[in-house]
């Protein structure tokens, strides 16, 4: 079978400069062959559960999460302390801080926070975040807390 298919083909007669358009539809339907198998392929895989808030979605991508050794914060209410009290920052990303505390912040879930390293000069501005999400870990608290607005690289090396 396979050797008539080949004698067939090698008699088979063609136009002169043909050559050129028989590699090109033979590469075009390798291609189309492959982005087909692909996606074939891609379809049938499992999608990787994540571990991440569900309000994400799929397209948006994940902040990498920097868990260092803790660094000492100083932390109030925007408005309603006055004078801050100690907390500890125990993972950071570019969007926002973990913050971890002893106490149960009488702040509702929503409040923006002001949080300062508490090795920055007293001019080292107030960050601002929001406290999204409250957790009791182990005999403390753990604060997810995005920033308000993204302070500079600057800034946010001093959180770890």
């Amino acid at each position: 079978m396979w050797g008539q298919l080949s004698a067939s083909l090698m008699n088979l007669q063609l136009p002169e400069g043909s050559e050129l358009l028989v590699g090109i539809l033979f590469a075009v339907a390798l291609f189309l062959g492959g982005r087909f198998l692909m996606g074939r392929l891609a379809l049938d895989a499992p999608t990787p559960r994540s571990s991440v808030s569900p309000r994400r979605t799929r397209e948006e991508p994940i902040p990498a999460r920097r868990r260092a050794s803790p660094v000492g914060v100083f932390l109030r209410g925007a408005q309603s302390q006055p004078e801050p009290f100690l907390a500890r920052v125990v993972d950071r990303s570019i969007n926002g801080l973990s913050i971890e505390l002893d106490e149960k912040p009488g702040v509702p879930l929503g409040a923006v926070l002001t949080v300062r390293p508490c090795s920055a000069a007293e001019e080292f501005p107030w960050v601002e975040v929001r406290m999204q999400e409250i957790r009791h870990h182990k005999g403390t608290w753990e604060l997810e807390c995005p920033f308000v607005h993204v302070p500079p690289w600057s800034v946010r090396m001093f959180f770890g």
